[in-house]
């Protein structure tokens, strides 16, 4: 069972409750997870696992018949309703808030590599 350090509440969306109870159910407690985390941006899921690492889910209430148009910054449909609507693209968005957790472990000394090929660099 994983290692949850946050729960969920009346905002969490059904997708994010349903990979919620996936998490919990098939990963082991050598997995901590964080939900609606915020660095900079929220992201839905903050993952971080001493041998593997970390991994950052953003999860969306969509299917694919209501998605319009993609670009590599917006994704445009009837993503919540009828109503057309534009939202940030989900892959970029997890790639901003990847950088901004980068930068925020490299301000901790013990995660810093402090020789060889990997000097300076995150562990």
């Amino acid at each position: 069972m994983a290692s949850f350090h946050t729960s969920i509440d009346e905002a969490t969306t059904d997708g994010e409750k349903y990979l919620y109870h996936l998490l919990d159910k098939y990963l082991d407690d050598e997995f901590h997870i964080w939900n609606n985390l915020n660095f900079g941006n929220e992201i839905d899921f903050f993952i971080i696992h001493n041998d593997l690492g970390i991994l950052l889910i953003e999860v969306k209430d969509w299917v694919i018949s209501q998605i319009q148009n993609v670009t590599n910054h917006n994704v445009k449909g009837k993503l919540y309703g009828n109503k057309i609507t534009e939202e940030p693209n989900p892959i970029k968005k997890s790639k901003e808030i990847g950088f901004n957790v980068q930068n925020q472990l490299q301000k901790i000394d013990t995660l810093i590599n402090k020789e060889g090929k990997y000097k300076n660099k995150l562990k």
